[in-house]
């Protein structure tokens, strides 16, 4: 298995590591100091982390493999739509598909499968109304990307479309 922890069954306690090379930035927000797995280590609130409703960083946040502070920040996003909406289940989606990275990473292979369906059933609905890429992002190669992370390839991005 190479010293890559995520095939493994059960918890893993791995950090997740930076991408290198870095991708190219969206926000001018600064990227938090760590990245926050739960369980492990002191809670981001406590260290002053706040999720700030901004696409641009929520996005570099995932593609900088913030997967659980992507989460928070959609989230905030997310938190004043009526759940209903197109755009409400597209947030959701991503949502759903940045808690199955950590999921799937710290070993917890079940949860990750349901989140994983999650995320694509909320995605659905979202590109009946929204089209194949809501805000520039191409939501097939998505899913794609969570699927393949899920069988052993490279950490999600979010693909532009």
């Amino acid at each position: 298995m190479g010293g890559d922890p995520r095939g493994q069954v059960g918890r893993v306690s791995a950090s997740i590591p930076s991408p290198d090379p870095s991708p190219p930035r969206r926000s001018v927000l600064p990227l938090p100091g760590r990245r926050h797995l739960p369980g492990e280590g002191p809670h981001p609130a406590a260290e002053g982390f706040v999720a700030v409703a901004d696409w641009d960083w929520a996005c570099d946040l995932f593609d900088h493999r913030y997967y659980w502070e992507a989460h928070e920040a959609w989230e905030a996003a997310w938190a004043p739509l009526r759940r209903t909406s197109p755009e409400a289940r597209f947030l959701q989606g991503l949502i759903c598909g940045a808690a199955f990275v950590i999921k799937h990473h710290q070993g917890r292979h079940g949860g990750a499968a349901r989140l994983l369906e999650r995320a694509r059933d909320h995605l659905t609905v979202a590109t009946a109304a929204l089209g194949p890429r809501p805000r520039g992002i191409d939501v097939s190669a998505f899913l794609d990307s969570l699927e393949a992370f899920r069988t052993g390839g490279a950490w999600p991005i979010l693909p532009d479309g």
